[in-house]
């Protein structure tokens, strides 16, 4: 793998013995873990080469303050015992720790808290923003702590009326169909696949988050210019259909349209013109019906009404682009004061529906003070909020979206996908149920560019995932039969 280092691999190599059970691969001295279930059959245990560095876990080493403190603060919260708290504290503090090595091993049986430790131990390393890697062997496993630590975050979010903000920094990557992550209240916010498709959206030109601002600030400025312009130039009568409206904006879309009915034609019958757009250009479809909302508008209406359909329109847009984007990108690219700043604003949008037309009705000329810092905290968001602007594909916001999350979740084998020379570099890696990964596997998350330090839990007697498939009994089947075949032919 390109610029893959292998220094925690190594180090993982040289701190322990790797030993087969089960066809499993363990990372711990095989006596040392008899040892260990000998004396805690009931609790967590850290296995390293060397003991746990006392003067961070107590907190006396300057450097760790701030790290000792987020930890215990959580582990206080979530109520850890001796074991799993010493688990945490020990692999927080690891982070600028230079008394012991860069691996540490956890390792307990079931029912002593291993999920739960680890989604406290990769909060605490969260709310310190460093950035970190956590994996396992299977799908489930991945989601099991993601459900895990999505609540923690949830729960511990400093804006309730928010309470999406922050899942940004979080990333979870794969296959969709296998993870069925619709079945996972919540980890919508935080599958990459959604967050792609959502701010694609955001960023386009025409329907996206810019669009809006800038058409509102301008609405807010000259509300009785735009009333104007609108009657003056709507004709309600020559609405475009939406075929139409498709030609003009994209290049194309008929020569598009009909290389798709070539290819489908032999097989199925073929998508209306109509169903191609919704399908291919979900985009243009949003802006189509915006395009009618608009010809709508300004037929029949006086101007109150038509400014109040207007501020409720705009409002109405704003808060759904708002939402995605304190949802969907880094807390780096929208700290908590542009966050309030947002909120602000669409309070005063709302209360603007009220004020405006109690001016226009009294045909006064005196500022609006709602309006004015509306227009304000406006001007500041499109200066505040600097979306890059390359982002036009999904690989690109995929990448975007990648390189700067805190919190990355995905399986072992997955993880191959960020071994990129644009990514920032990793600095922890935590593997759950690290006794079921193959060696093949581990070396992946293992040999990240950058990565300092690496943190492997499990138990090496959890029973391996069961798959229950008629598929992989015929095949079994197939497979003997042609053994034997081959065999005695």
């Amino acid at each position: 793998m390109e610029g893959a280092d292998t220094n925690i691999l190594k180090k993982v190599l040289g701190v322990v013995s790797t030993v087969r059970i089960n066809k499993s691969f363990v990372f711990c001295s095989f006596s040392k873990l008899l040892c260990m279930k000998k004396h805690s059959s009931s609790f967590l245990c850290i296995l390293q080469n060397g003991e746990n560095c006392h003067i961070c876990l107590s907190g006396e080493n300057s450097s760790h303050g701030r790290a000792y403190t987020v930890a215990q603060t959580i582990i206080s919260a979530h109520n850890l015992n001796e074991s799993q708290k010493d688990a945490v504290l020990s692999s927080v503090t690891m982070k600028k720790c230079k008394h012991n090595d860069d691996i540490k091993l956890l390792w307990g049986p079931p029912g002593t808290g291993k999920t739960k430790t680890v989604a406290s131990l990769l909060l605490s390393l969260f709310k310190l923003k460093t950035k970190t890697l956590a994996c396992a062997p299977t799908n489930n496993a991945v989601l099991e702590v993601a459900v895990r630590l999505h609540g923690l975050v949830k729960d511990s979010a400093d804006t309730p009326e928010c309470e999406t903000y922050g899942f940004g920094d979080i990333v979870l990557f794969g296959n969709s169909s296998r993870m069925k992550i619709e079945s996972y209240k919540g980890l919508e916010t935080v599958f990459l696949d959604n967050r792609v498709d959502d701010l694609l959206r955001c960023f386009s030109p025409d329907i996206g988050w810019k669009y809006y601002l800038e058409s509102t600030i301008k609405f807010l400025k000259e509300p009785e210019e735009a009333y104007v312009s609108y009657k003056n130039s709507v004709d309600v009568e020559n609405v475009m259909s939406l075929e139409e409206f498709a030609k003009r904006r994209i290049k194309n879309a008929d020569i598009a349209y009909g290389s798709y009915k070539k290819r489908v034609r032999k097989n199925r019958d073929p998508m209306t013109f109509e169903q191609f757009l919704v399908k291919k250009y979900a985009h243009i479809v949003e802006l189509y019906q915006a395009y009618k909302d608009d010809k709508k508008l300004s037929s029949g209406m006086t101007m109150e009404q038509f400014i109040k359909q207007r501020l409720s329109y705009f409002g109405e847009k704003l808060k759904k682009l708002m939402r995605t984007l304190y949802t969907h990108l880094p807390t780096s690219f929208i700290p908590l004061n542009v966050l309030k700043s947002m909120l602000r604003a669409m309070n005063l949008l709302k209360s603007l529906e009220v004020s405006i037309l109690q001016n226009i009705s009294k045909h006064t000329n005196s500022d609006n003070e709602d309006r004015d810092e509306c227009l304000e905290l406006l001007n500041i968001l499109s200066q505040s909020i600097s979306l890059p602007n390359d982002l036009r594909s999904k690989y690109a916001i995929s990448q975007f979206c990648l390189n700067n999350a805190c919190l990355v979740f995905c399986t072992a084998s997955s993880s191959f996908k960020l071994y990129k020379k644009e990514m920032t570099p990793f600095r922890y890696v935590v593997i759950d149920e690290a006794a079921q990964l193959k060696e093949c596997e581990s070396t992946i998350p293992l040999q990240l560019p950058g990565l300092r330090r690496g943190i492997l839990i499990g138990d090496e007697r959890q029973l391996p995932a069961m798959v229950k498939s008629k598929v992989r009994g015929v095949v079994i089947l197939i497979v003997t039969i042609v053994y034997f075949f081959v065999l005695y032919a």
